[in-house]
């Protein structure tokens, strides 16, 4: 019988197994995203609504901007009507210095509110573009992250899936933001 040598099998195993390892330091991409706008939610379309997609807003120290992404309102058991929305919040000094790390992201759903785990949030900006008098940028990023409804360490809390990328969203500075530059 002849011997095998195991060794170069058993090292193309492991390059193979590696090739199917996620790079938590590359953007997330989404083949079926076709829209500048697009969400998913545990691998579910975003259902965004067909007229004002979202805004941006600053938070109360106007030190952080707020993209708040809008879907169709959801109909719960006894008829009522309830938002939906993605709330992502970037720190102001971060843009600035073209580090962008956001551990910030809330979901809303049928008056519940699910909120990021900072460990398993990833956020990638892959185009920022200051305005020559910085009052003002445009930002292309994508982001992905889990959610859960409270911050408590309960392992039987039921834990989403979000993933999300926007496109070329221009947002104009506050003036009490561009004065503290």
């Amino acid at each position: 019988m002849k011997r095998l040598n195991y060794l170069p099998i058993l090292a193309t195993v492991f390059i193979l197994a590696q090739s199917f390892t996620p790079n938590r330091n590359e953007a997330p991409s989404d083949p079926l995203c076709t829209s500048p706008i697009c969400a998913r939610i545990d691998g579910y379309p975003f259902d965004f609504r067909e007229q004002n997609k979202f805004t941006t807003s600053f938070n109360a120290n106007q030190d952080a901007v707020i993209f708040t992404f809008y879907g169709n309102q959801v109909k719960d058991k006894s008829g009522v009507y309830n938002d939906q929305k993605i709330d992502v919040e970037i720190p102001l000094k971060a843009l600035e210095q073209g580090n962008v790390s956001t551990k910030k992201v809330n979901f809303e759903f049928n008056k519940q509110k699910f909120f990021s785990l900072p460990s398993e949030t990833d956020f990638f900006v892959t185009d920022l573009k200051w305005n020559a008098d910085k009052t003002g940028f445009s930002i292309t990023a994508s982001f992905e992250t889990n959610v859960k409804q409270s911050a408590s360490a309960d392992i039987n809390e039921p834990i989403l899936g979000i993933k999300g990328q926007f496109e070329n969203i221009t947002v104009n500075l506050p003036s009490a933001a561009t004065a503290q530059k």
